[in-house]
């Protein structure tokens, strides 16, 4: 197994992390990338649950439960002591909430869990988890894609308050509910109702989804862009950089980079090879902090016009989805 430097010189962290994430089907193509990643980040546990496991060697720090989604759905069942009802995997986005509660035997020991996803690259997690924060605070960050939890019975409950405007735990884990739980619409109501601290700051490159007829060129959300920027992953950490006047390039550090919808193929080079590699719209490439040229970053970050077939079948997808929540009474 390769050997991961620690970005933080040997460090000694108060609070133990574990970030949980729940993937069912077979993983993306490019998780060696995502796994390298997450490799860089020694003082923090990947909890992986999934039906398929992969076929090589795992990070020190990641470790892959084998689960089927049958045994999951009974497990939030049995622990929320409410019906749950998961059709597809997707569903599972707005239980994220419940997986302090649903796996508290493998989160002993932990300070702090989170709930993470697979379509993005890890940077230098603990440069934006300050120890004063994890201190202060019961929640920190508030994305779907990233959220802690302090690691109490207490707090892994609160997702059971109810607050004006937020939807039910009950509506959401029965399959009844579709509003968005993990995030603005359902726990930060319900945390910021109740005066419980959460803390959130804008520290990633969420990237725009791509539209049904285009596949647009990375922009994140919540961020400055720029007419030329490129994203990428360097020895453990992510930046966003963008082309100076002068000919030179700035990077902006951030924790992560989340493609959010993008079907990125395979990297064509070996995963652990090179010392980076930029990160875009049509994949990835080795990447060693060469200067690039305006032009050279429009080629690695561009828009283009979505195959006709992809259009075809993305909209075939849409209403096959409508029909079924139709006959499901949804």
């Amino acid at each position: 197994m390769q050997e991961f430097p620690n970005n933080h010189g040997g460090l000694q962290y108060k609070h133990r992390i574990a970030l949980v994430v729940c993937y069912f089907g077979k993983l993306p193509p490019y998780i060696k990338l995502v796994f390298r990643s997450a490799a860089f980040n020694p003082s923090l546990d990947w909890l992986v649950f999934g039906d398929n496991p992969p076929d090589f060697p795992l990070p020190t720090n990641v470790r892959f439960i084998t689960i089927a989604l049958k045994e999951l759905e009974g497990i939030m069942e049995e622990t929320c002591a409410t019906p749950v009802r998961i059709d597809h995997p997707i569903d599972l986005t707005r239980l994220k909430v419940t997986y302090g509660l649903c796996f508290s035997d493998h989160l002993k020991g932990y300070d702090f869990w989170g709930h993470v996803d697979l379509d993005m690259i890890y940077g230098d997690l603990r440069a934006f988890l300050p120890e004063d924060v994890l201190d202060g605070y019961s929640r920190v960050y508030c994305r779907g894609h990233l959220s802690l939890f302090r690691n109490t019975d207490e707090v892994n409950r609160y997702f059971m308050l109810e607050a004006p405007g937020a939807p039910g735990y009950r509506g959401i884990l029965a399959n009844e509910d579709r509003r968005q739980f993990d995030e603005w619409p359902g726990i930060w109501k319900i945390f910021r109702y109740h005066r419980i601290p959460q803390y959130h700051k804008e520290v990633i490159a969420d990237i725009k989804p791509p539209g049904l007829y285009r596949i647009a060129r990375f922009e994140a959300e919540e961020i400055t862009n720029h007419p030329h920027q490129v994203f990428y992953w360097h020895q453990g950490k992510c930046y966003q950089a963008y082309y100076h006047r002068e000919g030179g390039l700035f990077d902006e550090e951030v924790a992560y980079v989340h493609f959010q919808k993008r079907a990125l193929p395979a990297p064509a080079f070996d995963p652990e090879g090179p010392p980076g590699f930029l990160i875009g719209p049509e994949g990835f490439s080795p990447y060693d902090r060469e200067n690039l040229s305006p032009e050279e970053m429009d080629r690695h970050n561009h828009d283009r016009r979505r195959p006709l077939k992809e259009v075809i079948r993305l909209r075939s997808n849409r209403l096959k989805r409508r029909i079924a929540c139709i006959f499901s009474g949804r």
